[in-house]
């Protein structure tokens, strides 16, 4: 049976139509993401700083241009973010890090600014056992982050099962029963360090932080600001959040 000449062209003509459909499609299904890099002073721009966005799918990098500022289109889905920014101490380069955690990349822009905030370089310290028997390497650890600052991460998923997690990066920490207290510090001149909270798109700076770890709340003190996923921030002498499903939800 042979189909009729004015069918065989109808169906020629659903072929591009289709086509043009699904390139519309995977057009739409970017997510812009675009910031601006800045140094420890908060006005001084990092050109060149080097921007890894990493998923299951794909890994991609970009760079900052002379002001900063820097932009890349990704497939939605969740990413770590990784900066790094070299710098020149004396003669020696070193490198400047900043790591964000796990976040979903779903509306089709992000906002999402990086602060390179100023590092302790150096930090020696003694560590002795009250019973003079001697100190483990977990002890050390324990007292140096303590006293010369690290970062913390906590799994917080989302009731999807997403693994997210809240990552708190501090100059100084003290423990406290079941929550820990995290303090900034003047690390380099003119340049004051805070307490750095991410969350999923969440991002919050503070001068004082206390996380209480069984009710996953976040009581932030002394220039607090908090940053959402289009760039707005929000300043308050005082903020309290609680941590989940993905979300920084605000504490009245």
């Amino acid at each position: 049976m042979k189909i009729p000449p004015l069918r065989f062209v109808a169906i020629l003509l659903l072929v591009p139509a289709c086509l043009g459909k699904s390139d519309s499609f995977a057009a739409s299904s970017l997510v812009r993401v675009q910031g601006v890099v800045k140094g420890p002073l908060g006005d001084d721009f990092c050109p060149a700083a080097e921007i890894t966005f990493t998923s299951k799918h794909l890994s991609k990098v970009t760079t900052s241009d002379r002001t900063g500022f820097y932009q890349v289109d990704l497939p939605a889905d969740l990413y770590t973010m990784t900066t790094r920014y070299q710098i020149l101490i004396g003669k020696t380069p070193h490198f400047m890090k900043q790591t964000r955690p796990l976040f979903r990349a779903s509306s089709r822009r992000l906002v999402l600014n990086v602060r390179m905030f100023a590092e302790r370089w150096n930090c020696d310290i003694g560590v002795a056992n009250k019973s003079g028997e001697p100190v483990t390497r977990e002890q050390w650890e324990a007292v140096a982050k303590n006293l010369c600052g690290y970062e913390d991460q906590f799994a917080i998923s989302a009731e999807d099962g997403t693994p997210y997690e809240l990552l708190i990066k501090y100059p100084k920490r003290t423990p406290k029963s079941r929550a820990y207290e995290y303090s900034g510090d003047q690390l380099a001149t003119n340049a004051f360090t805070p307490v750095l909270v991410e969350y999923n798109l969440f991002t919050l700076t503070a001068e004082h932080v206390v996380y209480d770890l069984d009710s996953e709340t976040i009581s932030a003190t002394g220039n607090v600001e908090v940053v959402n996923q289009l760039g707005e921030n929000q300043k308050a002498a005082s903020m309290t959040f609680k941590i989940s499903n993905g979300e920084a939800v605000p504490v009245r």
